[in-house]
């Protein structure tokens, strides 16, 4: 029966996981019938056979349930944005290419001198960076809580360092840039004291996470290869940069550039992400390994594109908003007015949050669903089971943003301590773009444990009961909560 599975699956490409609401679209309408998934049919008199093992039929349970797509019938769902990725980088490209020619093509001291003093700090900082990201991501592999309990310290303290090294430049513009990073590096500090009583659930459920990830085949493999890909374009981006230091209206098109960089790296982080949890989604779904990490990044870089591309654009713009307005309401003042206006901006962002969120990328990829009907439906989805409560406490982002500013600092140290070695007054200027280069790099590792975690609460939703999610932290978790808030509710006058 495991052999009759497998060979429809070899002979249609890849297995995803449908809900009811999903397979009911998926049946054949006149001409629309060419589209359709077929689905993997095991009669009852097979599950029923008392020769079959358990765990075999177990296997075949949850196989029953999974659908088996081709590539080449599925549409690609927001394809606008995919369009406008493709347009953009392929202005970006041709932008630094025509840099590059004018730079190279009247080549003089000035501009030698100018190269000598960016190119090798930037490449530096992207070969720390690529290091960085490889061994935050081994350490998270093999020692998770640990990790989630060190990291909430370790990240202010390379902070704090990099700030020590920006202000003993002497310099104005590293001066003020190493007081803003000392600041927040007291700011992180804060942080950890403030999420101590999270940090137990949050390091439980990252190692049940990462555990399962252990157990599917190419996970960490899909990473490497974007981050290959990431470091290459981060070369090339960082000759335009040098390029475009010459130019007459220099800040401008650096700061075109970095924006083209953020959306980019963003873009292939959730590429990752978006591949790891169809992965392991499926592993807790069928109850074993049945993914292939080659598909998987197919997919992500075709199919599903178009959505993580929206996403990419969207929900980091959100996020700050949402950001913004939960720091606006928590002032206190006595203008009511103002107060109100942000209370108003705080309700907006979170109905937007509905719409466009991180959690969607599991079904964009679990279900082949446009980017908004993802994050509509995993949102209410997490409200039926009320994993909105646990999620709006959850670390993993913080562990991941954490480890990546990190990254960004560690940096900060080697390409900005190189700058005040030898040019002391560009370090500011070279430790803010190779910050941004070590941050970006470090987050397309860490797409690894937040794509797991993603997966992991999408399908405890799901599939409640599934076999592989029993020992979850998740439900222990939700009755904590929910006790807490009962509690708040009675002792309230």
């Amino acid at each position: 029966m495991n052999h009759t599975i497998s060979a429809a699956a070899s002979h249609e490409g890849e297995i995803i996981s449908e809900s009811p609401e999903t397979l009911q679209e998926h049946k054949p309408h006149g001409e629309a019938s060419s589209g359709v998934t077929n689905d993997v049919n095991i009669s009852k008199s097979q599950k029923t056979n008392p020769v079959v093992p358990e765990a075999t039929s177990r296997s075949a349970d949850a196989a029953a349930e999974v659908v088996v797509e081709s590539r080449s019938r599925f549409p690609l769902r927001d394809l606008p944005f995919a369009l406008l990725f493709i347009f953009h980088i392929l202005m970006v490209t041709a932008g630094i290419l025509y840099l590059n020619v004018v730079y190279l093509r009247g080549m003089s001291d000035r501009k030698i001198h100018n190269l000598q003093r960016w190119f090798p700090q930037l490449g530096t900082a992207i070969f720390t960076g690529s290091i960085s990201a490889c061994l935050f991501q081994a350490l998270f592999r093999l020692y998770p809580i640990a990790m989630a309990k060190s990291i909430i310290w370790v990240s202010s303290f390379f902070t704090l360092g990099a700030a020590l090294m920006l202000i003993s430049a002497s310099v104005p513009s590293s001066v003020g840039l190493g007081v803003i990073v000392f600041i927040f590096s007291i700011c992180q500090s804060l942080y950890a004291c403030w999420v101590l009583r999270r940090l137990k659930y949050a390091a439980d459920l990252l190692f049940f996470s990462l555990n399962t990830a252990r157990k599917v085949r190419g996970t960490y493999v899909i990473s490497l290869w974007v981050l290959l890909i990431a470091s290459v374009w981060l070369l090339f981006w960082s000759f335009g940069v040098v390029s475009a230091l010459t130019f007459h209206f220099a800040p401008l098109v650096v700061m075109a550039l970095l924006v083209s960089m953020f959306w980019t790296l963003e873009i292939l982080r959730n590429v990752v992400c978006a591949a790891i949890s169809r992965d392991v989604a499926v592993y807790y779904i069928v109850g074993a390994d049945q993914s292939h990490w080659d598909r998987s990044l197919y997919s992500a870089s075709t199919s599903w594109f178009g959505s993580i591309c929206m996403g990419s654009l969207i929900v980091p713009v959100l996020h700050t908003l949402r950001v913004t307005a939960r720091g606006l309401n928590r002032i206190h003042s006595d203008n009511e007015f103002m107060f109100s206006c942000a209370d108003c901006f705080d309700r907006v962002t979170a109905i937007l949050v509905k719409y466009a969120n991180n959690w969607a990328y599991a079904q964009v990829a679990l279900h082949r669903k446009a980017f908004m009907r993802a994050s509509r439906d995993t949102y209410d989805l997490f409200t039926q089971k009320r994993v909105d409560v646990v999620i709006g406490s959850d670390l993993t982002s913080s562990f991941c943003v954490l480890s990546s500013i990190t990254g960004g600092m560690l940096c900060v140290i080697v390409s900005g301590g190189w700058t005040f070695g030898t040019h002391k007054a560009l370090t500011a200027s070279v430790s803010t773009v190779s910050f941004f280069i070590g941050y970006f790099l470090v987050r397309i590792a860490m797409a690894v444990p937040q794509g797991a975690v993603c997966a992991h609460y999408v399908c405890y939703c799901e599939k409640p009961g599934c076999q592989e999610l029993v020992a979850s932290p998740v439900p222990e978790r939700i009755k904590e909560l929910l006790a807490d808030v009962d509690v708040e509710v009675t002792k309230a006058p």
